[in-house]
């Protein structure tokens, strides 16, 4: 039989004694690295933060008589247009925009109304002030928009269940 060179175990157990050294060594310089730069990191300044996120001069809120009347007219339990009683050129305005679906609002800079046209086909995006034949986008909300055709105006809103907010 041959004799097989055994390797010698005091040079093994020095390679690892040196290799577990370099490991620990290594972690306990990670974790000094990063206790330093914890404490280095400065806390936000919430006002800071603000200034940063929120825009500086946000749009003034209307006064509530202009709310009055789509509260009034608001059903908790139908979230569809509702028209107004006694008003001619309203039902022109609603026969307008009845196939007029709200699908989203996207939230940018300037708010864009994504709506769909359910006679047609078809979807397109709106921001305010534009036009949608002889109706004008007024205002573009959280969950709805509104709309105007000569002094009448309607709320389009998203339905629940439907996408919205983008």
């Amino acid at each position: 039989m041959e004799n097989i060179a055994l390797p010698d175990l005091d040079k093994i157990k020095r390679f690892l004694m040196i290799a577990s050294l370099t490991v620990l060594a290594a972690v306990l310089g990670d974790q000094i690295i990063l206790s330093s730069a914890h404490k280095a990191a400065e806390t936000p300044d919430p006002q800071k933060f603000i200034t940063q996120f929120v825009p500086e001069k946000l749009s003034p809120l209307d006064p509530l008589p202009a709310y009055l009347e789509a509260i009034e007219m608001r059903d908790l339990f139908n979230v569809s247009v509702k028209a107004p009683v006694n008003s001619g050129r309203q039902i022109l305005l609603l026969d307008f925009i009845k196939d007029l679906r709200l699908t989203g609002i996207a939230r940018f800079e300037k708010p864009e109304a994504i709506l769909e046209n359910t006679g047609k086909g078809g979807s397109f995006f709106v921001r305010e002030g534009e036009t949608i034949g002889p109706v004008t986008v007024k205002k573009i909300k959280q969950d709805s928009i509104v709309v105007s055709m000569g002094d009448e105006s309607a709320e389009i809103k998203i339905k629940k269940g439907e996408s919205g907010g983008l």
